[in-house]
């Protein structure tokens, strides 16, 4: 399944108990509700699943109505501490408007190609 993020918390699938937001982190310090799930060895096995493994404990934290856009929190896909400074930033930046997400970012190279 493929879900866009829900910027300031306006997410409606996430982790059972999820209230994190990119608004409401301090990006030089990942909460513990979402660091306590890293490993400090790398597994390749893990590595091959870690998207899934993320998501397996997904919840609706409201009632979605019928036509509405899942959205999902992207703070819980971020895998390793080392990228937890860069990916809040980004998505802080795509939230605010000042910067491009991936998809988006391939859409405008391939207009331009």
């Amino acid at each position: 399944m493929f879900c866009n993020h829900g910027c300031n918390g306006t997410y409606n699938l996430c982790q059972d108990g999820a209230n994190d937001s990119e608004a409401s982190v301090d990006p030089n310090q990942p909460p513990e509700s979402l660091s306590s799930t890293w490993g400090s060895a790398f597994s390749p096995a893990f590595e091959r699943n870690l998207r899934q493994a993320l998501i397996s404990g997904d919840k609706t934290n409201r009632d979605i109505k019928k036509g509405e856009e899942i959205l999902c929190n992207y703070l819980e896909f971020i895998g390793r501490a080392s990228d937890w400074e860069a990916d809040v930033r980004g998505l802080q930046g795509q939230c605010a408007g000042t910067e491009l997400g991936e998809i988006s970012f391939y859409e405008r190279e391939k207009q331009q190609a």
